[in-house]
């Protein structure tokens, strides 16, 4: 029996050094049969996910921001995430550079979190509404299929915003639904640290703290956010600076998203990517006024007011492409636990759920869901053999950085032509 359980301990560590991904694939299969826990099964999915972003080569057409965090590590000039406001960033790029791990790490590290993360907390939240929950093998790979499709695929180019929402996610349940102050407390931290994005998210999430506090109606709130997002735009549009570095940091990012390059929609598969985008917020509304119409408790209501609020906002950024993808496409993090409640909850009619199920289907061809498929190509997943490939040939193999300000470059002369 000992000398059995040393081979199969030998044979477990061999697989997940020379053909980590291969094992992964076939241990999540094996796993979502049984009846174990779920963490163990979502640990090597997450796992699997965060290796095969770690392999795609940012290159050709699939430029992302991730060329910008390789670029400032391999330049050294990563201290710069800190006047970013990064932190969350420049702690995880110091470590790397004190232990010479490669810079491909970091995307393994916040794809990780990113996948791992918010499979757990999406478990949780939808217990709070769903206390029967089915676990066969069909419905685990479902909700995996479900949970997966939430975000672009070309989250892999780009992750320190749904990082930072994800975050934001796992506070909301530590908070409301296990009630863990300490544990809360941190993942806002984590969020605030890792991408300034989140900034929206404690504004509004103030605006119902006030209300609540002083028995304000919801329609004061919406007030507030339509007003707020009205100044925003008009100091942003005239670049106002206030000599305050903080406060004209934000202005600055504010201007760049609501009317730099990127904000521009052009060609139609860019407004094919809005039209997608009203989808996401009508399905996400509609789920979350029912929810909040039959809400038990001040948890509840206090949660789908925020909810709304956020939609309300977000629905005033359709006249920016950069915002569109920030807060809509990455911001359904927060929104598709909602749906999958409503979706699976037996006290709707079959007809509706049925109907915001295509609906759901519909939003996964999206135009960078599908710009995303056309652009990978084998030459750009490395090493050769990903799938045979070991764990060190993965993490040592190096990319070529293309120039990200040539890109820039291209996208301002194509806004400067339609102007």
């Amino acid at each position: 029996m000992i000398i059995f359980s040393v081979f199969i301990f030998i044979l477990f560590i061999g697989s997940i050094v020379y053909v980590p991904v291969l094992f992964l694939s076939l241990s999540s299969l094996i796993l979502m049969s049984f009846k174990v826990r779920p963490v163990y099964y979502q640990a090597t999915v997450a796992t699997l996910i965060a290796l095969f972003c770690m392999a795609i080569n940012g290159t050709g057409q699939t430029i992302g921001d991730v060329t910008r965090y390789y670029q400032g590590f391999e330049d050294f000039s990563y201290w710069y995430a800190l006047i970013d406001y990064k932190l969350f960033r420049f702690i995880a790029f110091y470590l790397l550079d004190l232990f010479n791990a490669p810079i491909k790490a970091y995307t393994f590290i916040c794809i990780l979190l990113v996948s791992l993360l918010y499979q757990i907390y999406f478990d949780k939240f939808c217990k709070s509404f769903l206390p029967y929950q089915r676990e066969d093998f069909i419905f685990r790979f479902i909700k995996l299929i479900f949970i997966i499709s939430v975000v672009p695929l070309s989250v892999s180019l780009s992750f320190e915003n749904v990082l930072s929402f994800v975050f934001f996610f796992c506070f909301i349940v530590e908070n409301k639904i296990e009630k863990r102050k300490k544990i809360a407390c941190f993942f806002l931290l984590l969020s605030f640290i890792t991408h300034f994005s989140s900034f929206l998210l404690y504004f509004i999430l103030l605006i119902v703290i006030v209300c609540d506090r002083f028995n304000m109606k919801y329609a004061f709130s919406c007030f507030w956010v339509v007003f707020s997002m009205v100044f925003l735009y008009f100091i942003s549009f005239i670049n106002a600076k206030t000599g305050l570095f903080v406060v004209d940091f934000f202005i600055e990012k504010s201007n760049y998203y609501l009317f730099g390059p990127w904000s521009i929609f052009i060609g139609i598969g860019e407004y094919y990517m809005l039209f997608i985008a009203i989808v996401k917020i009508a399905i996400s509304g509609f789920c979350t006024s029912y929810f909040y119409k039959n809400s038990k408790g001040s948890f509840e209501s206090y949660l789908f007011k925020f909810l709304l609020l956020f939609l309300i906002f977000t629905s005033l950024f359709l006249l920016s492409r950069s915002l569109v993808y920030r807060y809509v496409y990455l911001g359904f993090v927060l929104f598709a636990p909602v749906i999958y409640c409503y979706i699976r909850s037996a006290n709707i009619k079959l007809g509706r759920r049925r109907g915001l199920t295509v609906l759901y289907i519909l939003t996964l061809f999206s135009s960078p869901n599908i710009f995303y498929v056309i652009s990978i190509k084998d030459r750009e997943i490395k090493p050769d053999y990903f799938y045979l490939s070991s764990i060190v040939d993965i993490f040592e193999y190096e990319f070529v950085l293309p120039d990200g300000l040539e890109k820039l470059k291209s996208r301002t002369e194509k806004v400067e032509e339609i102007e």
